[in-house]
C-alpha cells in the first residue's frame, strides 16, 4: 500500500490557494414551489393518517367526529372544524362533537364562539362537569376571572373531583395556549394557496354526497350510555393532557375506563398519563394488561418499561 507524502501534498495542496466557488442563491419563485410542493404532501399524508385513524371510511356521524378529533390532535382546526360541523349536521344531538367543535374554537382563541358550542353541547347533555369546565376556561382566557370562578364553583357541585384544582386548571390552560403561539415567524397561507390545496386534495376522506334519509324512532339502535359516558370522559381527558395537567387527565380516564372496560384505548391512554405523572407501578398495571390482549400495541408503549429514562412523543397529547 503507497502512503501518503505529507510533503508532496502540501506542495501541491497550498493552504488557501483552493477557493470554493460562490453558491447561487436559488430564486424565491423556486424555493415558494418547493415549500408549495411541501404543504401539498404533508395534506396528503395528513389525511390518509386520518382516514386510517377511522377505519378507512366515513359512513356515520361517530366517523367525522373521530376524524375531527384526530385533526384537532394535529392542529389542523380548519378540517377538524369541518368534521366536526358535517357530524353535528348529520347528527344534530351529538354533545360530545359539539363540546369538541368549541375546543377547536378556544384554540384559535375565539372564546365567545366556544362558550355558545359548551353551553349548546350542555343543553343537550344536561351537566357535565367537563363542558362546563370548558366554559370557565374559556371565560378565565377572556379575562372575565369572576365568572369562571362562578362557572368552577358550579363544576365542583356536579364533580367533587374538581375541588381543589383550580389553579392547576386554569394554569394549564393559561399555559398551553401562550405556549401553542409561536414566537418565531408565522408561516401565512395565502386564500389562493388555500384553494390550490384544496383542488388538490387526494379527497382520500370520503364526502357525504346523500342527505341523511328520515329515520323512525323504531329504526334507532339501543345506545350504551355507559360507553357514550366513557367515551366523553375520554375526550374531556384527552383536552386535559394536551393542556399538560396530566392530574385531571388522569381522574377522567379512570372514570372512562370504569365505564367501558373494554375499550384498550383508553387503558392506553391512561398509562401513558400515569407514566407521566411518575406512577410507574400503576402504568406497568395498565401496560401489561394492553400488553396481552394487544401485543400488538406493545410497540407504542414499551417505553413504560423504562421507567422513567425514556420519555417519547406521544401523539395524542402533545
Amino acid at each position: 500500500m503507497n502512503e501518503i507524502s505529507v510533503k508532496e501534498a502540501s506542495a501541491k495542496y497550498l493552504a488557501g490557494s483552493h477557493i470554493t466557488p460562490d453558491m447561487p442563491m436559488p430564486e424565491m419563485d423556486g424555493i415558494n414551489d418547493l415549500l408549495k410542493e411541501d404543504i401539498k404532501q404533508y395534506g396528503v399524508w395528513l389525511e390518509q393518517i386520518v382516514y386510517n385513524a377511522v377505519g378507512n371510511k366515513l359512513d356515520a356521524a361517530e366517523d367525522y367526529y373521530d376524524g375531527g378529533v384526530k385533526y384537532m390532535e394535529f392542529g389542523r382546526y380548519k378540517e377538524a372544524i369541518n368534521m366536526l360541523e358535517t357530524a353535528i349536521n348529520m347528527k344534530p344531538v351529538f354533545p360530545d362533537a359539539i363540546n369538541t367543535l368549541g375546543v377547536c374554537y378556544t384554540k384559535k382563541e375565539e372564546y365567545e364562539k366556544a362558550i355558545e358550542f359548551y353551553e349548546k353541547a350542555l343543553g343537550q347533555s344536561g351537566d357535565h362537569a367537563g363542558f362546563m369546565l370548558n366554559i370557565a376556561i374559556s371565560h378565565f382566557m377572556m379575562g372575565n376571572k369572576g365568572m369562571a370562578k362562578q362557572k368552577y364553583d358550579e363544576v365542583i357541585l356536579i364533580d367533587p373531583v374538581f375541588a381543589g384544582k383550580l389553579d392547576k386548571v386554569f394554569g394549564a390552560a393559561k399555559a398551553s395556549l401562550a405556549g401553542s403561539i409561536s414566537k418565531g415567524p408565522k408561516l401565512d397561507i395565502s386564500d389562493d394557496l388555500e384553494a390550490e390545496l384544496a383542488a388538490g386534495s387526494s379527497k382520500g376522506l370520503v364526502e357525504l354526497k346523500d342527505a341523511p334519509k328520515d329515520i323512525e324512532p323504531q329504526d334507532i339502535k339501543k345506545i350504551n350510555f355507559r360507553k357514550r359516558r366513557a367515551r366523553s370522559d375520554n375526550t374531556v381527558a384527552i383536552t386535559f393532557a394536551r393542556l399538560g395537567n396530566y392530574s385531571m387527565a388522569i381522574d377522567y380516564f379512570k372514570k372512562a375506563v370504569e365505564n367501558d372496560m373494554e375499550e384498550l384505548d383508553y387503558k392506553v391512554n391512561l398509562a401513558v398519563a400515569l407514566y407521566r405523572m411518575y406512577k410507574y407501578d400503576e402504568a406497568m398495571g395498565y401496560y401489561e394488561e394492553v400488553k396481552k390482549a394487544k401485543p400488538e400495541l406493545v410497540t407504542q408503549l414499551d417505553f413504560i418499561e423504562s421507567r422513567g429514562e425514556i420519555t417519547p412523543k406521544f401523539n395524542k397529547f402533545d
